[in-house]
């Protein structure tokens, strides 16, 4: 059995396909990534697939219509080369070609796997999630929120599951303890605007400016906002407190987090977070804005919900950690077991072995 799997991005997917492709691997069943993307990998991308072990292909998408009716048919083409027996797809603009594959194919099975109804803005995102629930065998949500937000389609279809995200539970893993000399807040993420990465550093120079004065702020990522967030950290005075740390190789993002005494995410954009999943899997307690995704993950005392998500609140609720150790050690603790019960690959993996048959 071949089982492939399409990711798009190399961010936070890349690590959900590669803790897959690892599991799957140590089981002994063989798989492929085919990584979507308008860019390729970086090299260091490139290296940890490489030194896993894991094969992959890159397509680009391109975001011109020609480019994108050759990325449908160079996508079919890899499945029909490869011919995987099950392919999990959890990129929408490869729904055209997995559809084809599973429809020309005989015996194939397809799995979409949708996680950002929540971001679905025109009646095409709507028509190709249903035709995923029309010729798919199954369509997996990342979050019960993440299906109701699908609206009518789900209504009118039961080849549905709600499974979260699964996390190397084996690699990003941590004890509690309590700060040693600098505390350190840590964020992890693309620099872009939606990130509101330039919140994060609002909300530490308030923090600072409150008497937390050996606190250090360390960012983790790059993007088009680096020079912006670099300008903002030196008008608010803070560059001997802020550390741009810059894109750091998966295999290393466990010892980043292990860094940390707190995890902040001020992102009010996205659903999920497989940032926040993986700090949680570390024990680190995690301040995140109150939004739908972000609050399933953190809330129930597993985390700290900040409600506006503006860069009072954020520093309020930080200095309220920075001062009560066993609270943040506790918060870590429930946090990874969270993850353990609803992130671990095995779970998604038996799912998927029971969907190859």
């Amino acid at each position: 059995m071949l089982l492939q799997i399409i990711y798009g991005g190399t961010g936070g997917h890349f690590s959900v396909s590669k803790a897959l492709a690892s599991r799957l691997k140590q089981r002994g069943i063989d798989s492929h990534i085919i990584l979507v993307s308008h860019k390729p990998p970086e090299s260091h991308l490139q290296l940890d697939l490489s030194m896993a072990g894991i094969s992959y292909t890159y397509i680009s998408t391109g975001s011109l219509f020609y480019q994108r009716v050759y990325f449908v048919v160079a996508l079919y083409g890899v499945l029909k080369r490869l011919r995987p027996s099950l392919v999990l797809n959890h990129n929408r603009v490869a729904v055209l070609s997995t559809v084809l594959y599973r429809l020309l194919t005989s015996g194939a099975r397809v799995v979409y796997r949708d996680n950002v109804p929540v971001a679905m803005k025109s009646w095409l995102d709507y028509c190709l999630l249903g035709l995923s629930h029309i010729v798919c065998n199954r369509v997996v949500y990342l979050t019960a929120n993440s299906r109701k937000r699908s609206g009518f389609i789900a209504t009118f279809f039961s080849n549905w599951d709600v499974i979260e995200n699964p996390i190397d539970t084996d690699l990003f893993a941590g004890t509690s303890s309590l700060a040693k000399g600098d505390f350190r807040i840590g964020i992890a993420c693309r620099l872009e605007p939606e990130k509101r990465v330039d919140d994060a550093i609002k909300a530490f120079g308030i923090l600072t400016e409150s008497g937390v004065t050996n606190a250090r702020l360390v960012i983790a990522g790059d993007g088009q906002s680096k020079k912006e967030l670099m300008h903002l950290t030196e008008e608010l005075r803070l560059s001997s407190h802020v550390e741009f740390a810059g894109e750091i190789p998966y295999n290393n993002m466990p010892s980043f987090y292990n860094s940390l005494d707190i995890y902040m995410h001020t992102s009010v954009s996205e659903n999920y977070s497989n940032s926040v999943l993986q700090a949680m899997s570390c024990r680190l307690p995690v301040v995140g804005a109150d939004v739908p995704g972000i609050r399933e993950l953190i809330g129930e005392g597993r985390g700290i919900l900040v409600k506006g998500g503006s860069p009072i609140e954020f520093a309020n609720r930080l200095r309220d950690l920075v001062y009560e150790p066993s609270r943040r050690i506790a918060l870590g603790l429930k946090a990874r077991a969270y993850v353990e019960a609803h992130n671990n690959p095995t779970t998604f993996l038996s799912y998927l072995m029971s969907l190859k048959e």
